[in-house]
């Protein structure tokens, strides 16, 4: 199925652009998240009179992206979960998981589509966690997984200890 894109997304192309997309994949997600419409000749009529309006939206999604960049760009949050003596956890951290926990240490409306988790967390320790917050910023995190409040401030501290107390800052959950 084409598609004229509504918005910059990432692998596909910027605004304006006419693609071609499986059709689960429109129907499914794109078309009821309002980030694309089907090539028609009515809907290009529509988004050539749209289309200064669509990109100054852009710009200010973006702006807007790059400050809550700023703010969150090199913290520390915490994850509480349960865990065996050997440091293995009872089930996994989840981008869920860490999009709640960002959210409510920061306040800012972080959804778990956002999150890029590189490796599975499955032991306690910290971890180095991308957060998409456009298409094209986006801005890094490290999650602190322990099995208590104790366990996590004392980790933190083990590691202000070997970098500059300036360079990281917390966001407690």
């Amino acid at each position: 199925m084409e598609v004229i894109l509504l918005e910059k997304i990432s692998g596909l192309g910027e605004i304006g652009a006419v693609v071609k997309v499986k059709e689960g994949f429109a129907k499914n997600y794109l078309i009821p998240r309002k980030k694309v419409l089907r090539v028609t000749a009515q809907n290009k009529e529509v988004f050539e009179q749209q289309k200064a309006l669509l990109e100054q939206q852009n710009l200010e999604k973006r702006a807007a992206a790059e400050l809550n960049a700023q703010s969150i760009s090199n913290k520390v949050v915490s994850v509480i979960r349960q865990a065996g003596e050997d440091g293995r956890l009872y089930g996994s951290v989840t981008a869920r998981n860490i999009a709640k926990a960002i959210s409510v240490a920061s306040g800012l409306d972080i959804s778990d589509e956002m999150i890029v988790i590189g490796e599975k967390i499955k032991e306690i320790g910290f971890y180095e966690i991308s957060i998409t917050l456009h298409a094209d910023v986006s801005s890094n995190i490290k999650v602190n997984v322990a099995r208590s409040e104790q366990e996590a401030e004392a980790a933190l501290k083990a590691l202000e200890a070997e970098v500059p107390a300036n360079d990281k800052e917390e966001l407690k959950s």
